[in-house]
């Protein structure tokens, strides 16, 4: 089957215990979000034998077509889902700043898209404040699948999901990476970070810029941590006004030639 002739977005996906891996999931969702802004749809290439059912699943979630391949040269895309699915729209949509969740809750794992319901509510207002919107950052988690409960993913559930994130950091190159939370900030930064000690701080780490801020669901619980959140926002507002060059903050009150805050 020659790809080339379909345009738009690509996902591929995986199966995972006769399911479709969250990490398709979340991607349909994603690369949905993507296409709209590309005027372009969704495919979503279905890898394996044996998945009636499967494809029904992700046109639910969004997909606008779906392939089902069971090619051996396209074996790799069982492993590396999320890197070829952003590789196909890198070119177009060329974020510079990466933000870094934990893990998808259940609304999350509901629609497939990181960072809904109240917290990503809260995700966007803090975003808008600063000039931001999803349009211009990228937004992932530390794991793919919700953990249940809502707990916190394990170490060997991060170790299972970690080799997906770096794939989209290198993919990506962000110059500016944003932990959302103490788990995301332990894992990228310092294995000994704590959030209300060290949040705010800039770190370097492999060429990038670094910081971590309160996870939203944080500062739903708890209201109190949010005017050091707002400071911590300003910071990164600067930062991004100093060294990204395709990043546009829709501020309005601010000039031009304003030095960074």
């Amino acid at each position: 089957m020659n790809l080339e002739e379909y345009k738009g977005v690509f996902v591929f996906a995986q199966q995972v215990d006769n399911k479709v891996s969250g990490i398709a999931l979340e991607l349909i969702g994603e690369g949905k979000r993507l296409a709209e802004k590309l005027s372009a749809e969704v495919t979503a290439v279905l890898v394996g034998s044996d998945v009636k059912g499967l494809a029904d699943e992700l046109a639910a979630y969004g997909a606008d077509r779906v392939i089902v391949v069971d090619d051996p040269e396209l074996k790799e895309y069982r492993t590396e889902p999320y890197a070829h699915a952003l590789a196909s729209v890198i070119d177009k949509y060329k974020p510079e700043i990466l933000l870094v969740g934990e893990g998808p809750g259940a609304n999350e794992d509901q629609q497939g898209v990181p960072f809904v319901g109240r917290a990503g509510q809260l995700l966007d207002d803090m975003l808008s404040i600063i000039g931001l919107d999803r349009t211009k950052v990228y937004i992932t988690n530390i794991v793919k699948c919700r953990p249940p409960e809502n707990r916190d993913p394990m170490n060997v559930e991060q170790d299972t999901c970690i080799g997906f994130l770096h794939r989209q950091i290198e993919l990506l190159r962000p110059k500016i990476v944003v932990s959302l939370g103490r788990i995301a900030a332990m894992r990228l930064i310092d294995g000994d970070f704590r959030i209300t000690k060290d949040h705010g701080k800039w770190y370097d780490v492999d060429g990038m810029r670094m910081m971590a801020i309160y996870h939203p669901s944080a500062l739903l619980r708890d209201p109190s941590r949010r005017p050091e959140t707002f400071d911590d926002l300003k910071a990164l507002q600067a930062e991004v006004r100093r060294i990204c060059t395709r990043t546009e903050l829709n501020c309005p009150w601010m000039r031009a030639d304003s030095k960074p805050i």
